[in-house]
């Protein structure tokens, strides 16, 4: 049952905190393998694959595509997949890193057991509406190329992520299996802040990928912990 994998990075160009970002992907991806075999496709999200770019992923062995960086990080998934054969992605936005050895294997060990579907290494109640986070989720390729409608705009973003017509939901009517996947195990939907050190609880280290929320989480005074964990919890917006 093993899927081949695309892992989809997002780079956008031209901005300069990102460079230092994709250092840190490309450093953490080095020194935490992935543990499953997969291509790799980065993303230059608003101009052309550069010398100074190529640079930057040199030590990984990847693609490059080019997209106009409309729709952001889900624009981009949603233009990358049309050229890609393999039959899932992993994808991830700029500020993804790893800090453990075995993360998408970890992912595909749960689409084996329990299907292809989507399988989320975050997840989330902000809002009122349990989903997984749209940054660091494997799935099949073509549930996020089915995907209805464009992403241009930040209210299309969200609608992705946590919306009506968000990719959980999709694959939920789809019929597909769609779980958080944690270092200690597979959860539902409604299980999401029921495993120790997820999203924005404890010390975050049952996550098997990290971004820019983990990243505030970890820095931030008790106090402001305290809200990022209503806000999840979906009991604060």
């Amino acid at each position: 049952m093993n899927p081949t994998v695309t892992l989809i990075y997002i780079y956008p160009v031209g901005h300069d905190e990102h460079d230092g970002y994709a250092k840190r992907f490309v450093q953490s991806y080095l020194k935490f393998q992935a543990g499953y075999p997969h291509e790799t496709m980065v993303v230059c999200n608003g101009g052309a694959p550069n010398d100074f770019i190529r640079g930057l992923f040199r030590n990984i062995p990847c693609k490059f595509f080019q997209h106009d960086d409309s729709g952001w990080d889900i624009g981009a998934y949603l233009a990358v997949v049309r050229a890609i054969k393999t039959e899932a992605v992993f994808c991830c936005g700029g500020l993804t890193h790893f800090k453990r050895f075995g993360w998408l294997k970890k992912l595909v060990d749960a689409w084996n057991k329990f299907g292809a579907g989507l399988y989320g290494s975050l997840g989330s109640y902000q809002y009122g509406i349990p989903h997984l986070v749209t940054t660091g989720f494997l799935c099949p390729t073509h549930l996020v190329s089915s995907y209805p409608g464009k992403v241009v705009t930040y209210e299309d973003r969200a609608e992705f992520e946590h919306g009506v017509k968000s990719l959980t939901n999709l694959a939920l009517c789809l019929c597909m299996p769609a779980k958080l996947v944690t270092w200690c195990g597979v959860h539902s939907l409604d299980e999401l802040w029921n495993p120790e050190n997820v999203l924005n609880k404890g010390d975050q280290s049952n996550c098997l990928t990290y971004y820019k929320q983990t990243d505030i989480y970890e820095v931030a005074p008790l106090p402001n912990k305290k809200v990022m964990q209503l806000r999840v919890t979906g009991r604060s917006k």
